[in-house]
């Protein structure tokens, strides 16, 4: 059984087998611990993504060897039970879906978080970019959203654009296309938002949380006024996370589960 804080007072109580309790812990604390979800859950990321190989592939035995990692099969399992309960959980800010990746092709499977308000935010702020990408208007998060039901985003709906892909993930305009420019082959350094003293901090639980929360991590330009902003709201996100989470009688799972009802 999972009680779930409700706004007005009184818990929302979900019935399910401890099995299937057990797999969506594990989900959740993937996503918040290690895959930014929370960033987006309060605001200062407008997506965050998680992954895995799809069990099973046979394109080589590199491949095949990896997919069956006791790591992914719980995430390909997990995600399953997800798909059972997620009608329970249906803010209209947040949407969780999963799409083939469009870095592994066809051997790997994304799972996205979307946060409408910061992705309308962004897509209107940087409207001259999504429009000469695309080659129409400018979008909304409702009209990309819908268009990624029925086809991936990321591959198809942004043309893998790692610009488009890098301001939707909040890694910030300037530092996504940059990458982008990277990617297409042009002499540009980038480096890690953080230094190597921040990226040793991530593995420690924070006080008397039991979690391990993750900084957000891209390639920026670690001199810019941006990548300045970022890191700022980036720390300040995390301290807003850390304070929900902590000192409750209720689980990380639940409190998850609250923000998304």
């Amino acid at each position: 059984m999972l009680r779930i804080p409700d706004k007005s007072g009184a818990d929302f109580v979900l019935k399910l087998p401890r099995k299937d309790r057990k797999k969506l812990e594990f989900l959740f604390s993937q996503f918040i611990s290690y895959d930014d979800f929370s960033y987006c859950l309060f605001g200062s990321k407008p997506m965050s993504l998680s992954g895995y190989p799809k069990p099973f592939i046979y394109s080589n035995w590199m491949s095949f060897r990896e997919s069956i990692q006791p790591r992914y099969i719980k995430m390909h399992l997990a995600w399953k039970t997800w798909l059972k309960y997620r009608h329970h959980f249906q803010n209209p800010n947040f949407v969780i879906w999963k799409e083939k990746s469009p870095w592994w092709k066809d051997e790997g499977i994304i799972i996205l978080i979307a946060n409408k308000q910061k992705m309308n935010f962004v897509i209107q702020h940087y409207a001259e970019d999504f429009s000469s990408v695309l080659g129409e208007a400018a979008s909304s998060a409702e009209s990309l959203l819908e268009k990624a039901s029925k086809r991936p985003l990321f591959e198809d709906v942004l043309k893998c654009h790692e610009g488009l892909i890098g301001i939707l993930l909040g890694y910030g305009r300037n530092n996504a296309f940059l990458f982008h420019q990277r990617d297409l082959g042009a002499c540009i350094s980038l480096s890690s938002i953080w230094e190597e003293g921040i990226v040793k901090q991530m593995s420690q639980p924070e006080g008397d949380m039991h979690l391990v929360l993750h900084y957000p991590c891209c390639m920026v330009d670690p001199n810019s006024e941006e990548t300045k902003r970022l890191r700022d709201e980036f720390i300040s996100t995390r301290e807003k996370i850390f304070d929900y989470y902590r000192h409750d009688e209720y689980t990380l799972l639940e409190k998850t589960l609250a923000l998304l009802r």
